[in-house]
């Protein structure tokens, strides 16, 4: 009786309350509060059937795409992603991977993030291909790894380049290469000029070039809800730069429990950096 009296739409909405009441993800928001109103109203028996019933449509309702996605999970294999830094793809690592995809039958995508993703490779043959790619030298995507600066081509390969991006990409990288574990989830960018091609205004971390040096920039984001990033720094030289994103860093994992997006921290008031 409580199930006929709830459309899909209520049922979607009670539920989210629901699980996020159990998983205590809203501590004092409206929506905690409007489940417990909820249950002050119905008591908590009635309240309980209903969460029952709701599950059992929910159960129904995705039990019947449970051959689907096994035959999608079958047809589709997994993903490896090989990271690149710098965008930098080695030839020996570049015919490797071709060789093994005409092998194996998966397909190859060069990632916005500037890696190389292959995709629907037989779960059954991941070890054998990461084997062969890594006696290479290839690097795998996986947690806790240090994210690579997205960069433009930089100088001297764009007319506008003032600064060579690969370089200062790898210095980033090796000032952070001992780092053990780097909690997600932010991300970097470079741009070689001020016309900003790698989208560093809505990057976590960002550096563009100028003629007076390097502009920083820190909590931007993409995604449905964009966010420009602040501009936090001018005219800095490269090791400022460097020092810079180590305090950024630091700051974030000291208050980052799992994961979380620079923009979070942005308005802390221990932010360890003003707009300019």
């Amino acid at each position: 009786m409580l199930a006929q009296s709830v459309n899909e739409d209520n049922a979607l909405l009670i539920m989210e309350n629901i699980i996020k009441l159990y998983c205590k993800k809203i501590e004092h928001g409206k929506k905690r509060q409007r489940v417990f109103h909820i249950i002050e109203k119905m008591g908590f028996d009635k309240f309980k059937s209903l969460c029952n019933a709701i599950m059992t449509y929910f159960i129904r309702f995705f039990d019947s795409f449970k051959g689907a996605y096994k035959m999608a999970d079958k047809s589709t294999g997994v993903s490896i992603t090989i990271l690149l830094p710098a965008g930098r793809l080695p030839l020996d690592v570049m015919k490797a991977t071709q060789d093994l995809a005409e092998k194996y039958n998966f397909g190859i995508y060069l990632s916005l993030s500037q890696n190389l993703r292959l995709i629907n490779v037989p779960e059954s043959e991941v070890k054998k291909i990461k084997e062969k790619l890594t006696a290479l030298g290839a690097d795998f995507k996986g947690p806790g790894k240090f994210p690579l600066p997205r960069i433009c081509v930089g100088k001297p390969h764009c007319s506008l380049g003032m600064v060579d991006t690969e370089k200062l990409s790898r210095n980033i990288l090796a000032r952070f290469s001992k780092k053990e574990k780097t909690k997600a989830k932010f991300k970097i960018a470079i741009s070689g000029c001020p016309v900003c091609c790698s989208w560093i205004k809505n990057t976590d971390i960002s550096i563009a070039a100028d003629s007076d040096g390097y502009t920083v920039y820190a909590g931007g984001k993409g995604g449905p809800k964009p966010r420009t990033a602040k501009k936090i720094k001018i005219n800095a030289t490269e090791d400022e730069v460097l020092d810079i994103v180590e305090t950024l860093i630091n700051f974030h994992d000291k208050k980052t429990k799992t994961k979380q997006r620079m923009y979070k921290l942005i308005d802390d008031p221990d932010f360890p950096f003003s707009a300019v």
